[in-house]
């Protein structure tokens, strides 16, 4: 018996993707460069860890993070219905989608936001910020944006603490990625 694709015939808008998150890191590289006179990659007043530290402290905690999610599915009402409404929204992807929102969303948002924001308006402020534009259409996904508030602590301290935005780029790729593969597969 042959097994239907459930994507056969629907193409995620990558094209979107990619001029919306590429003008997003366009516009935070300017505007570090041009306006703050700096590199948007480095945290000021820090110095970088190893690189091999700064993927394996993002690793670790994008690792935490999913398996926090994880449990949450399991045990949580509002994270079930957290999940199946991303699931309804995004519909059936690929694994190419996937990792293209994966990639794309760590790269543009931390160079957004840990990049150009942190510096500028503080962890607090970035974090809040963070959360501001993570707001769903309605109260079902209000958890989300809590949820990106402290996601935005988090980040800010993975950058601060190994003084790149590295391990906040592979932490959150890996969440967005790890937690989208795993979202359909379930569905």
């Amino acid at each position: 018996m042959k097994r239907l694709d459930p994507t056969a015939g629907r193409t995620f808008p990558l094209g979107m993707l990619f001029g919306f998150y590429g003008a997003m890191s366009a516009v935070s590289v300017g505007v570090a460069v041009g306006l703050q006179g700096r590199n948007p990659w480095l945290v000021p007043d820090s110095t970088p860890a190893p690189l091999w530290m700064q993927i394996g402290a993002g690793l670790a905690a994008g690792g935490a993070v999913v398996a926090a999610s994880r449990w949450l599915d399991r045990n949580t009402g509002w994270s079930k219905r957290l999940t199946q409404n991303f699931r309804q929204t995004l519909g059936p992807l690929r694994r190419r989608d996937i990792a293209a929102i994966a990639f794309c969303s760590g790269v543009g948002e931390e160079l957004l936001f840990r990049g150009v924001l942190m510096p500028w308006i503080g962890i607090v402020g970035s974090s809040v910020v963070f959360g501001l534009v993570h707001v769903g259409p309605d109260r079902t996904w209000l958890p989300w944006t809590a949820l990106a508030v402290a996601m935005g602590f988090g980040f800010a301290g993975l950058a601060k603490g190994t003084g790149t935005l590295t391990a906040a780029v592979v932490a959150h790729a890996t969440i967005n990625g790890v937690n989208l593969l795993l979202m359909q597969r379930e569905g």
